[in-house]
């Protein structure tokens, strides 16, 4: 089905399809938008990722919760309003999936039936329903992110705007999760593509938001999905840098479920390989909690694998895996010290895990009688095990602490000067905090402490000088009087407890047993964490140390404790540590009890067959290059069920000023483990970033036509087209633009609020505070005046606005649109009305031919009500039923037809307009292929005052008139209904009977062809053309014409005869009218054609062949 490019439909009829002129072949604005946001641009590069349409199917209505994905139940309501679009891929193989795409146009779901289910985390995040743990891309204006002028003396404001949407912390706006607001999408083929508008995700905030998000999701066939993601800042030319430039950016922010896939592998930097056979090599990153994946730290197992990095120096991909594989972790942890403290990056000594990789310092000799001897042989970085046998063959021993940091083995070549290396020494692990020598906690409660790693010798576990550690104690006579403190912490009750002395600030231990949130610890893994009397086994485990201390002036520690009852673990510490009738302190310990060694793995052990999930973001090559700025892998753990997987764009060159664009094609899958590195190593090339300059863009073009108040878009209907064109003789050219950025052009937008509505590029026209607080885009005047995009001035919180993306127009010329104008798609297109099934599809079959369901049109639907968006007339009847797409009146004039009628009525027979019919026609508002609208007109149709239209009536139903052919013979006469009013219809006027100026209730016939005098304006007296494009004349562009009024002297010719169109002549009147009287049609071919358009001009119009594509074609001049 052919169609001009529209802004889509906010509604669709039930049972009806449109078509339109065959010049134009996409089905809608979003279409033509969203193709060329995501390529047409100079040296874009076409994906190679084909031939999976024939497994490929979509759906836009909310198909209910996926049990097994099983979210957290809090959070579970919330999906209705969440839920965009549904993307699927069959396999013949273990490589199905399902994603859902939320109102941001991100992933919060990647469900594999075939394997281990979920891969997205369970949403256990506080306040964050959908917003945080999902795949998303993220952008931060550096500029005002935690600045300090803009601290409101409790903390200074975060910048971040989330593709997926807002915190819940701005109650009541926020109680329903505002996510961020659609702009377009559209499926075709096996992809599917969106537009949204990220919001700043920290409330309550002070800032605006001047991102647009473009995301594009396609099937690449066994279990390979291409993620196409854009960032553009939206900000209008001329904007302060400050206020609107991005600098940072998570492309993406994403993640995968601890639980389904908890072990994470990375290939060998320096091989290039993926080893996982051998449980004793395994490439295996053990995740410490988010934050403490820094170069040289406890997850750098050595040459950077697993720590934060530069994707140029990394291998490719990250390759996350189900349970099953078997790693040899020691328990035992040894100190790594930096291999030279005087020269080179300098490190702290810390402990690591043995299978950790580090740089091999020899030693030979003694310290103190002055014969040390230091060797790098071979400038080698291997495990611990295999650091100590390798010394061993080269006849040296591993270097102890005391000999690194004296610097023997400075300048020994290698560049070993700026790395950590292993030593002999084992580590004595404390845990505890310190407050620093010299340090008041009262004055500097944020500064003055310091963690075991800086406080404790590793070796011996000494307190350092001039370093007070915290020490636990019950005072004599006291319990610890817990209370309880934040409530369920990680799934456990969260207490704070009198357990230590005052004097000591603010610490963040963030120490986690049983669950692999902390793989740098040693208990992380089926170890414990106890809290026990000196000297004594008797005490209690805890799931979770949060603060050691946080307060000088208090005595409180804070963690959780194993239980879910609040009572409970408050009693369980108390009687634990009841000191209650003792006349001395109670002092107490923090013990950790390591985990037992890993069991070996039996003889059909195949960790090949293993479930996996891989991303791809390439090897990084263009930052720096031909994409300024860089790029960074970062991962870590989560307190949650949740590792953290995120790609950053960042350093210089990656800020994105008003009008830049950053895009970044990429991947991810799942198979099986043994095919994950030969199916990433052939995505790798794939891989494409890009920062794309305005200059760069080949839109097409797209203007904006409006008649009063009410306004229409239209695209070309190809690629870099240049012009476009509207049939409707009332509207004209508002506004001229494109499809993608331009210089000198903005993002319009058309956004409705309740009953208000605006056209044009503010976002934020009606949120409030515009104009007086702060002004888009900015910051607002006060600390405390914050800027609510998610409400609508003079509304309640309820009320939340909707946002459409038009296109890209320049403001200074497009000054005549603004608030108060309806988007109306009938301007431009008259539909004619075709058969459909009764019940819009909720899946398209894939193809490539255009989509004629309802989804590609489905309205947006806002959070937290279920109404959908609307741009019908304002009297426009609208319906919100879940499962079909939702049904909008056709304008008010607009007749509409429906499904095939019954037996009983007679085809082709044309009710005229605001022709009253009983009760048993429409009572049910629909019937007989007819509709009625809600005009609420004195007089009835039914049940509601309603007027009704008809492409088809029931045999009995009173007329005045209806056209005849030889496949539709007029209805047997009928007694009309004793109720309802009979229509007066006046005879068009002759030479011997002058008519008054106008005749009311004259009623034109449907497809009757008019003379220009009565619709060149098209709009009079009541009346409206439609443009489907017949080939009968009516003024200037083969309209349809209804009319409630005609002008008395109309000249009114045939419509061409034929089976669908009937030609209108006298019928058996109801009860009395007198038969229309037509005059002749215009002779075909005698009106010019303009050579420009190839469109017939009739007088009074004149054909204009130069100028402005725009201006171009049959014109009133």
């Amino acid at each position: 089905m052919n169609h001009l490019h529209k802004l889509a439909l906010s509604g669709l009829l039930v049972g009806l399809t449109f078509s339109s002129s065959a010049a134009f072949d996409m089905n809608d604005l979003d279409k033509a938008l969203l193709s060329d946001l995501l390529q047409q641009y100079t040296n874009h590069q076409p994906s190679t990722c084909t031939g999976a349409e024939g497994t490929t199917t979509f759906n836009f209505n909310y198909p209910g919760v996926n049990p097994d994905s099983d979210w957290y139940a809090p959070f579970i309501p919330f999906e209705a309003d969440l839920f965009l679009a549904e993307m699927s891929h069959t396999d013949a193989g273990k490589n199905s999936w399902t994603i859902r795409v939320g109102q941001g146009g991100n992933m919060y779901s990647h469900f594999n039936p075939g394997r281990y289910g979920e891969t997205m985390p369970p949403q256990e995040h506080p306040l964050a329903p959908f917003i945080d743990e999902v795949h998303q891309s993220v952008a931060v204006n550096s500029n005002l992110n935690l600045h300090p002028t803009n601290c409101n003396g409790e903390q200074c404001p975060l910048n971040f705007n989330h593709q997926a949407g807002t915190y819940q912390k701005d109650s009541p706006y926020t109680d329903v999760p505002f996510f961020s607001p659609s702009l377009a999408k559209h499926c075709e083929g096996a992809t599917c593509t969106f537009a949204s508008w990220p919001q700043q995700a920290h409330l309550k905030t002070i800032f605006t938001s001047t991102v647009m998000s473009f995301n594009r999701f396609t099937n690449c066939g066994n279990g390979i999905i291409e993620h196409t993601e854009v960032i553009h800042n939206f900000a209008p030319e001329g904007s302060s840098s400050v206020d609107a430039d991005l600098g940072y950016f998570n492309v993406p922010w994403s993640g995968v479920r601890r639980s389904n896939l908890p072990f994470v592998l990375e290939p060998n930097p320096v091989t290039g390989q993926l080893s996982f056979d051998d449980p004793d090599t395994v490439d295996y990153c053990p995740l410490c909690p988010w934050g403490n994946d820094e170069p040289g730290g406890p997850q750098d197992i050595g040459n950077g694998q697993c720590a934060r990095d530069s994707l140029n120096n990394l291998k490719g991909f990250t390759t996350f895996t189900a349970p099953g594989l078997y790693l040899n972790r020691a328990t035992t942890q040894i100190v790594a010290a930096d291999g030279c403290p005087s020269s080179g990056t300098s490190f702290s000594d810390q402990c690591f895990q043995a299978d950790s990789q580090h740089a091999v310092n020899c030693c030979s000799g003694s310290l103190s009688e002055g014969t040390l001897q230091c060797s790098r042989p071979g400038c080698v970085t291997m495990n611990f095990m295999d650091a100590e046998a390798y010394c061993e063959s080269n006849s040296m021993r591993l270097c102890t602490v005391a000999e690194l940091d004296s610097g023997a083995c400075c300048s020994k070549g290698c560049n070993f000067d700026s790395y950590r290396g292993w030593t002999s020494d084992t580590c004595v692990k404390n845990y505890l905090w310190c407050r620093k020598p010299g340090a008041d906690c009262y004055a500097d409660p944020a500064g003055c402490m310091a963690d075991a790693n800086e406080c404790y010798d590793l070796v011996d576990g000494s307190v350092k000088p001039g370093y007070t550690p915290i020490t636990l104690s019950i005072p004599a006579g006291q319990t610890p009087r817990c209370t309880s403190h934040v409530g369920l912490s990680e799934g456990y009750m969260s207490v704070a407890c009198r357990m230590r002395p005052t004097g000591f600030g603010q610490t963040t231990a963030y120490l986690y047993a049983n669950d692999s949130s902390d793989e740098c610890a040693p208990w992380s893994q089926d170890g414990q964490m106890r809290i026990v009397k000196e000297g004594t086994d008797d005490g209690i485990s805890i799931p979770y140390v949060r603060h050691w201390s946080w307060s000088a002036s208090n005595q409180m520690m804070y963690f959780s404790v194993y239980s879910q009852d609040q009572t409970e673990a408050i009693n369980i510490v108390n009687q634990a540590f009841d000191n209650s009738q003792g006349s001395t302190p109670m002092n107490l310990e923090f013990k950790v009890i390591l985990p037992p060694g890993s069991s070996a793995p039996g003889p059909d052990y195949n960790p090949a067959a293993l479930d996996s999930f891989t991303f791809v973001n390439g090897l990084g090559q263009e930052y720096g290059v031909t994409v300024p700025g860089g790029s960074r892998r970062r991962m870590g753990a989560a307190n949650r069920d949740y590792t953290v997987y995120t790609i950053n764009y960042w350093q210089a060159g990656a800020k994105l000023a008003p009008g830049n664009t950053f895009s970044k094609r990429a991947f991810f899958f799942t198979s099986d483990l043994g095919d994950a590195k030969t199916t990433a190593d052939s995505l790798i090339p794939e891989v494409v970033p890009d920062k794309i300059t305005v200059e760069r863009w080949n839109p097409r073009a797209v203007d904006i036509y409006a008649t009063g108040t009410s306004f229409d878009v239209v695209a070309a209907s190809s690629a870099e087209g240049t012009s476009t064109s509207c049939t409707s003789t009332s509207a004209a050219l508002a506004c001229s633009g494109y499809s993608t950025p331009k210089a000198g052009y903005s993002a319009f937008f058309y956004v409705t609020c309740g009953t208000s509505k605006f056209l044009g590029q503010d976002p934020y026209h009606f949120t409030p505070g515009n104009g007086q607080t702060f002004t888009f885009p900015g910051t607002s005047n006060s600390n405390t005046e914050y800027i609510r995009s998610y409400a609508c001035v003079g509304e309640a919180a309820s009320v939340r606005p909707i946002w459409k993306l038009i296109g890209f127009f320049n403001p200074a010329t497009c000054t005549s649109l603004g608030a108060g104008f309806t988007y109306d798609d009938n301007i431009c297109t008259e539909p004619t009305l075709t058969s459909a099934p009764t019940n819009a599809p909720t899946t398209v079959a894939p193809t490539n031919a255009p989509m004629t369901s309802a989804p590609t049109n489905a309205p947006t639907t806002p959070a937290p009500t279920d109404a959908p968006m609307t741009s019908a007339p304002t009297n426009a009847p609208t319906t919100s039923a879940p499962t079909n797409a939702p049904m909008t009146s056709a304008p008010t004039n607009a007749p509409t037809t429906l499904a095939p009628t019954p037996a009983a009525t007679i085809d082709k027979y044309i009710c005229h307009k605001n022709q009253p019919l009983d009760s048993t026609i429409c009572a049910d508002g629909q019937l007989s292929g007819g509709s009625c609208s809600t005009a609420n007109q004195p007089d009835g149709c039914g049940n509601g005052g309603k007027v009704c239209w008809w492409a088809s009536c029931p045999s009995g139903a009173p007329v005045t008139a209806a056209p005849t052919n030889a496949d539709t013979p007029p209805p047997a006469p009928t007694t009309p209904p004793p109720t309802p009013p009979s229509v007066t219809v006046t005879p068009a006027p002759t030479s011997s009977n002058p008519p008054p100026a106008t005749i009311d209730k004259y009623i034109c016939h449907k497809n009757e062809p008019l003379d220009s005098t009565i619709c060149a304006d098209g709009q009079l007296s009541g009346g409206s053309c439609s443009t489907a494009n017949q080939p009968d004349g009516c003024g200037n562009g083969g309209k349809v014409c209804w009319w409630a009024s005609c002008p008395s002297g109309a000249p009114i010719t045939p419509a061409p005869t034929n089976a669908d169109t009937p030609a209108p002549g006298p019928t058996t009147p109801s009860p009395t009218p007198p038969p229309v009287i037509v005059t002749p049609a215009p002779t075909p071919g005698s009106c010019p054609v303009c050579e420009s358009t190839n469109e017939s001009c009739c007088a009074p119009l004149t054909c204009v062949d130069s100028g402005k594509p725009s201006e171009r074609g049959c014109k009133q001049l």
